[in-house]
This record gives C-alpha cells, structure tokens and sequence, in this order.
C-alpha cells in the first residue's frame, strides 16, 4: 500500500496460484489506526481468471495484433525452426482449430493470410503447399484436398440451433467435433449429411468463439461459430 492510500497487487499468473490455498483468489484486509489508537478495518478479495492465451501474443492483451504472429514462440516476431504460423497453443504442431497460416491466430483465413503458409511471411515458398491446413510440411496435401468442399454454418452467432449447409451434393457421415479457442472439444457428434445439410443443436454450450470442425471421407475443414 502506497503512501497515498493507493492499494496495487502485483501482476499473478492462473496457472501459478500463490495465495495460501492455491484458487487464485487473493484475501486482503487493511487496518487504518489514527493517532488516538481507533481502527477500523476493511477486507478484499482478489480472484484471478484464467484467459485465452495465444502463442506470439508478445503483449499479452488476447490479441495478435501489429508486430505479432499467431505461432510465434520466442516472441521474436519471427517464424523460425520448430514454428508455425497458426500454431495458436505452441506446441509445435497444427491441431484442431488450428490453421497453418493463420498469422493473426482468429481460426480462419483471412486477407494477406494463405492456408499452408507455414511461416507466415504471405507466401508459399519452399516446402510449403496452398491448401496444407495443417502444415506438416510433407509437400503434399494428403487429407486436406478439400478445396472444391466447403459448408457455410447459418445463422452465425447462433442461440442454440445451427443450420450447416454444404456446396456440393454429399450424401455420407461427417464427424463433427467443436472445440473452444485454447483447443480442447466440447462438443462431438457423427452426422448423416442429408440434401447437402446437417442441424445441430448446441444450446448446451456456453457463450463464446468456437471452431467447429468437420471431416468425412472428402477431407476435413474448419470454420468459426460464435455462440450468443
């Protein structure tokens, strides 16, 4: 406590509790003495949430903004050996959610974004190949030529039931899974694509962004959902 009567805590890591139970909410209280010896005394509590955190976030606002690229392990602002652009938890690896080239880290493909730009620069260059979501640098597309297969998901933000209709006349089973923005599935299911679409209801999930992924026998592909 400053002289000022300003109370501050020091910046706490969600993942390093270090208060005395270790549940990320800090107790304080604070005794004011006067000069004839009367007190009062008030108490606080601080709680520390978990956030979404990104690989290249180097200024830890949520985002990949200016200067930062999704994947980004040593906060260099480089993509250099054992990265990838898009490699949103910095394992190492292109996952569920995931898109090699995703330089801002959003779960899609945006301007001055290819897919299968495993080192973010804007270009496929060597060892690179456009339309290799997961970036596994083997020169082929293997599982992921999907470019003629798409699915637009409606409406989007959704309340609870989602519409997901295909570009082009597929009768078999897809397996759907949704996963939240750090990568873990919240949701799975395997679904009969009937008259180039399939229903989902997702009420069940919480408010918030989400990738909803699906793969068949043509290939697999990723799009965002947002969850009112």
């Amino acid at each position: 406590m400053a002289s000022t009567g300003i109370v501050s805590m020091v910046a706490r890591d969600f993942e390093s509790a270090a208060d005395t139970d270790a549940n990320n909410v800090y107790e304080l209280t604070i005794i004011a003495t006067d000069s004839e010896g009367n007190n009062d005394a008030e108490s606080w509590t601080v709680t520390v949430n978990d956030v979404t955190e990104i690989t290249g976030d180097t200024n830890g606002d949520g985002t990949i903004g200016s200067g930062e690229i999704a994947g980004d392990i040593d906060g260099d602002g480089t993509i250099g050996s054992g990265e990838i652009a898009g490699d949103i938890d910095g394992d190492g690896v292109i996952e569920a959610g995931e898109i090699a080239g995703d330089i801002n880290g959003d779960g899609a493909i945006g301007t001055g974004e290819i897919t299968g730009d495993i080192n973010g620069d804007g270009t496929i260059g060597s060892g690179e190949v456009e339309g290799d979501t997961y970036g596994d640098g083997d020169g082929t597309l293997g599982n992921e030529t999907f470019d003629d297969f798409s699915f637009n998901i409606y409406p989007n933000p959704t309340n609870s039931i989602v519409k997901i209709i295909f570009n082009k006349d597929v009768s078999v089973n897809a397996e759907i899974n949704i996963y939240n923005t750090i990568g873990q599935s919240v949701f799975a299911t395997n679904k009969e694509i009937r008259n180039n679409e399939i229903v989902l209801d997702i009420s069940v999930l919480p408010s918030g962004n989400y990738f909803l992924n699906i793969k068949n026998e043509i290939g697999v592909i990723s799009k965002k959902l947002i969850k009112n």
